[in-house]
């Protein structure tokens, strides 16, 4: 397995549709990539559209659990992968489509333990923008430990930015904060 996505979902039936389809419309084969979809204790619809996600996509899996926050449910997502490299995807988010073969790609290229990645930001209205990301910050940079990035340089505080080693998060016991708000900001 390459690579695991995990998403959490809390009430998001409205957005949870798309979010998938986004994570299925990928160049990697389904056998590559799982996509863990760790329900939250959602009370609307979300997690009967996640099994009909998951009855008709092999790679789609649902771990439930009580309603304990985004954090626990990314500790969750990162005890069941089983993939060389994990991805966070926010379940009222999507992704472009065939784009994830190639960052794993690069992961596996360049033996990185972390891969940053531009994403533009879409409005209610369809418009989309690019998002302000300042590039120059990463023009210097050379291959370095996963730690050594973080605590060297300026950069996103956002968890869907980022494609993480697996092996890395594991060795250096990096997991979220539960009970804290903005808890991705806590974790890059």
């Amino acid at each position: 397995m390459r690579l695991s996505i995990v998403v959490p979902v809390y009430n998001v039936e409205a957005y949870l549709r798309r979010c998938l389809r986004s994570l299925l419309d990928q160049d990697l084969d389904p056998s590559d990539y799982e996509v863990l979809v760790i329900n939250d204790g959602s009370e609307d619809g979300s997690l009967e559209i996640a099994t009909s996600f998951a009855l008709n996509n092999r790679n789609v899996m649902i771990h439930s659990q009580e309603n304990l926050g985004h954090s626990a449910a990314r500790n969750a997502g990162i005890s069941l992968a089983t993939g060389k490299y994990i991805y966070f995807v926010d379940s009222d988010d999507y992704i472009a489509s065939n784009v994830l073969a190639g960052l794993v790609r690069t992961m596996d290229r360049e033996q990185l333990q972390i891969l940053a990645f531009g994403y533009s930001r879409v409005g209610p209205d369809g418009e989309s923008s690019r998002a302000r990301v300042d590039y120059a910050v990463f023009q210097d940079v050379a291959v370095s430990s996963g730690i050594q990035f973080m605590a060297t340089h300026n950069h996103a505080n956002t968890v869907w930015y980022y494609i993480l080693d697996r092996g890395f998060l594991g060795d250096s016991g990096i997991t979220f904060e539960v009970g804290k708000l903005v808890e991705d900001a806590l974790f890059t």
